[in-house]
């Protein structure tokens, strides 16, 4: 598996995670396009430690924080689709 299959692959899951949100009724909230991403990558790095494992830490919560952009944005497009 390379670099390119994996981002498609976490694309498409936090694609099929934005839909769910829509099936549960949640909307878009622009605050949460923002600053959720810097809350998953520093609850990723500081609070779970991710410091300890040097650039594989922050490179894991660099991609957290780029899924939670991603689902966030993809919520976005579906909620201007609905309405």
């Amino acid at each position: 598996i390379n670099i390119d299959q994996l981002y498609k692959k976490a694309i498409s899951y936090n694609k099929l995670a934005a839909q769910e949100l829509i099936k549960n009724n949640k909307k878009f909230k622009i605050f949460k396009l923002f600053f959720s991403p810097k809350w998953y990558f520093f609850k990723s790095y500081f609070l779970k430690f991710g410091f300890l494992d040097g650039k594989y830490g922050y490179l894991i919560a660099k991609n957290m924080a780029l899924g939670c952009f991603i689902k966030n944005t993809e919520l976005y497009k579906l909620t201007r689709e609905l309405s």
